[in-house]
């Protein structure tokens, strides 16, 4: 994981993958490490919005990460952006998980893809 802060964006970079869980402890094991994680770099400093970016298009194996964050979101109150890229095709869903404050951009294939 890594993070920037920059004049109020705090920009977290979390190791959340998707495709195939290969060992479901370890899965479950960094999904709590990084909503901990989360969790201290959020509390670290006053922030007015968060871009985390990940790999993950979230699904139901995902839920011990995305369930929890998306409250805590909530409660920031605050403007929060999902970047991931896990089905490779370009798509925006506002008020992700049903929180008014979130937003999730999927990005394509990259190359491939005209610039946005």
């Amino acid at each position: 994981n890594f993070s920037m802060y920059k004049d109020g964006v705090l920009f977290l970079g979390m190791n959340i993958v998707g495709g195939a869980v290969h060992d479901a402890v370890e899965w479950m094991e960094r999904l709590e490490d990084n909503l901990e994680w989360f969790m201290e770099s959020v509390n670290r400093y006053n922030i007015r919005a968060l871009v985390i970016f990940g790999h993950a298009n979230p699904r139901n194996v995902h839920s011990g990460f995305f369930t929890p964050l998306a409250t805590e979101i909530e409660n920031l109150a605050i403007p929060t952006l999902y970047m991931c890229g896990d089905s490779h095709f370009w798509g925006v869903r506002e008020k992700f998980m049903g929180v008014e404050n979130w937003t999730k951009v999927r990005v394509d294939m990259g190359r491939y893809a005209p610039p946005v």
